[in-house]
């Protein structure tokens, strides 16, 4: 499930003033909303500001995403609590930005500028915030937008407070005011409680660590009118989690149905019922006795061969509900608190079981919790990003391998993929292969990548990278749910690029040529998969019969490293400079120079004593002059040492010069983007090349 803020549905939401609050989660009271698991408090009374309950969350994800929506007919305003970014602000800003550039849409995200041209950017202590213009593409045109984005400090070393501003840039100034407005009333609170999130995954992680009471079982469960359908377990457990799956009733054209557990059940009418309707609401109940709680769900698949799965965990006088996989709320089991069987059931209420109906269900497990007293501490999710990805690869890679290092041959075929299976499933990794770039026709272009987590189905991630520098992360042959540029990409016949992949949970990222590229989101499919290599994904990248080499394809379990390393970095847009991995390799930023509003990234990749040197650069004409340059961007030498090549028409440029990367990468040099031959002695962007150790 994406926890994204998809910038179509917010220009759907710029025009949207909520004229009713029905249905809004217990958080909301009144004009203020507090955060569930964060404690933070947020005011929005007396301004024209109101709440989008669609576009609310609690403790979503494994960043524990808490999120409030506030909308004024102009403009969206987020207030977001996570635990991302390990509490850096400055990374909080960078990647923030970075997310927004690889959404599907949007185009031309650029620093915003005031009327006299200053870009907005503020850092503090305990908060850092900027600015950016953009331009969307929506299913009738082209808009222009202004996402403002501030991040707080919430937990230290663990959480951000984000604050996001989408609007138009003719009012960003006005509204950034009203923004605002409600921003000064953010109080935190003072100490943050475990949060039913933390103490759910506690209790579920203890469960699983024992083997199960029982199941998982499967079968069908028959109601009518008059009668519950049950099917018991045969347990004796007052503390226990469970979980089961209910398929959608037959027949389909029912109109109204029921599914739930029976917990604590001493036959007859002593029990507590945990039930959801069709409507979507549901129900806590001790027997035939008053509604204890209730509630809505936004998330009920009413699909006829749709399927919805429970889990509850109860504890003493405390239980916990979770529905399709995100935690609903608290339960209070106070009115029976004995132990007793369990069991699953439908037709719980009389309107639900008018007609006869069968439900199957599947998946249906229980473990005991019997002898805790607390909930364990559950460990903070890994999050895969710039900063974290070489700790995994290198914590990882020093355990024994779960496959692999294998060496082998992808012969490709003109109707489909080649591929390689790793021989093992797994939901959490890290892989490594090295592909060699075809020794066939010179242009012919090709593709690699790694497939991950495929289902029963069929279906699974892919991550691929293709000879004209485009990589894409999709689904299956589903549309892209991320693309973009890899810089650190050989191609030269015969040369090596090394393609490495993690996949943490909800999180994943892969780096080429130990230079990271990108996080992914890995919500959508879950659980252990098979885990594959592959070769001609595009049939535009086929030639039928030729091979495509690899080496060392290697799958390890993930290990998370005990700590971080200083060098590595918070998150950013920029892939770390000379990675521990990549010896031979030194990656750059190219800053703008002179309001010039051309920035770029470099890439030095050494082979045989010559380095190729690739660019990739925001808004260039295609006229302008790329040099390595002896000395700094500060003191050049009028002569450039190395005149490398022009801009393509996607702003790359490749190029080889014959020269060591040691000696480039003396301290004493740079690479420049100038003027045109007419106008060479203006500098339009420069970045100094990193000296190696």
């Amino acid at each position: 499930m994406s926890l994204g803020r998809p910038l179509l549905a917010v220009c759907a939401a710029l025009l949207l003033l909520a004229s009713s609050v029905a249905g809004i989660s217990a958080q909301v009271e009144g004009s203020h909303w507090t955060s569930p698991t964060y404690g933070f408090r947020v005011s929005w009374q007396n301004t024209k500001w109101q709440v989008d309950p669609s576009g609310s969350l609690v403790a979503a994800g494994p960043e524990r995403l808490d999120r409030l929506h506030l909308v004024n007919g102009v403009s969206s305003l987020y207030f977001e609590g996570a635990t991302r970014y390990g509490g850096d602000l400055s990374s909080c800003v960078a990647e923030e930005a970075n997310i927004l550039s690889r959404e599907n849409g949007v185009s031309d995200i650029r620093p915003y500028r005031d009327a006299s041209g200053a870009p907005f950017v503020a850092d503090g202590p305990n908060a850092s915030a900027a600015a950016f213009s953009l331009t969307l593409q929506t299913g009738s045109g082209q808009i222009d937008l202004v996402n403002y984005v501030e991040c707080r400090t919430l937990v230290p070393d663990e959480a951000v407070l984000i604050i996001t501003l989408v609007t138009d840039p003719a009012t960003f100034e006005a509204q950034l005011q009203l923004a605002q407005d409600v921003a000064d009333t953010v109080t935190l609170a003072e100490n943050v409680p475990q949060s039913p999130l933390a103490a759910y995954g506690g209790w579920i992680a203890a469960a699983q660590s024992r083997p199960s009471l029982a199941g998982p079982l499967s079968g069908e469960i028959a109601f009518g009118p008059g009668r519950l359908g049950v099917e018991r377990i045969g347990v004796d457990a007052p503390d226990f989690y469970a979980r089961a799956v209910f398929q959608n009733p037959e027949p389909s054209s029912l109109p109204m149905w029921d599914f739930g557990l029976g917990f604590r059940d001493r036959g007859g009418e002593e029990q507590l019922r945990l039930v959801v309707d069709s409507a979507g609401s549901w129900f806590l109940k001790d027997g035939l006795g008053p509604v204890i709680a209730s509630g809505n769900l936004v998330d009920l698949d009413r699909a006829p061969n749709g399927s919805n799965s429970i889990e509850l965990v109860a504890v003493g006088d405390t239980g916990y509900f979770a529905f399709n996989d995100r935690l609903v709320t608290e339960l209070d089991l106070s009115s029976r608190t004995d132990g007793g069987d369990l069991f699953a059931g439908a037709g719980f209420f009389s309107e639900d079981a008018a007609q006869p109906g069968t439900t199957a269900y599947s998946q249906l497990e229980v473990w005991s919790l019997a002898g805790l007293e607390s909930a364990p501490a559950t460990p903070a999710p890994v999050v895969v990003d710039a900063s974290t990805f070489a700790g995994l690869v290198r914590a990882a890679s020093a355990e024994s391998s779960l496959a692999g290092p294998e060496t082998g041959e992808l012969v490709q075929a003109a109707d489909a993929a080649t591929v390689i299976p790793a021989g093992v499933e797994a939901e959490d990794f890290v892989a490594r292969v090295t592909f060699i770039v075809p020794e066939g026709s010179p242009g012919q272009p090709w593709d690699v990548g790694i497939a991950f987590r495929e289902q029963p189905s069929g279906e699974h991630y892919r991550i691929t990278v293709a000879s004209d520098g485009s990589w894409e992360y999709q689904i299956g042959l589903q549309p892209d749910l991320a693309h973009g540029r890899v810089l650190a990409l050989s191609l030269e016949p015969g040369s090596r690029n090394t393609l490495e992949l993690v996949v943490a949970g909800d999180s994943a990222g892969f780096a080429v040529n130990g230079a990271f590229v990108s996080a992914l989101d890995a919500s959508a499919l879950r659980g252990a998969g098979g885990i594959w290599i592959g070769a001609s994904f595009h049939r535009a990248d086929v030639a039928d019969g030729a091979v495509m080499r690899f080496e060392a394809f290697t799958v390890w379990p993930l290990v998370a490293p005990p700590a971080m390393q200083e060098e590595e970095t918070a998150p950013s847009a920029t892939p770390a400079a000379h990675p521990p991995s990549a010896p031979d390799q030194q990656t750059l930023r190219l800053h703008e120079k002179g309001d010039s509003g051309i920035d770029a990234l470099a890439v030095l990749h050494e082979e045989g004593g010559a380095t190729t040197i690739t660019v990739a650069a925001r808004d260039v004409q295609g006229d302008e002059v790329l040099v390595v340059q002896a000395g700094r961007c500060d003191q050049p030498l009028p002569a450039p040492a190395f005149l490398l090549e022009d801009f393509d028409d996607t702003g790359r440029s490749v190029s080889i010069v014959k020269s060591a990367l040691a000696a480039l990468s003396d301290g004493q040099h740079s690479i420049a983007i100038r003027g045109g031959a007419d106008d060479y002695g203006t500098l339009l962007a420069c970045g100094d090349i990193p000296a190696l150790p």
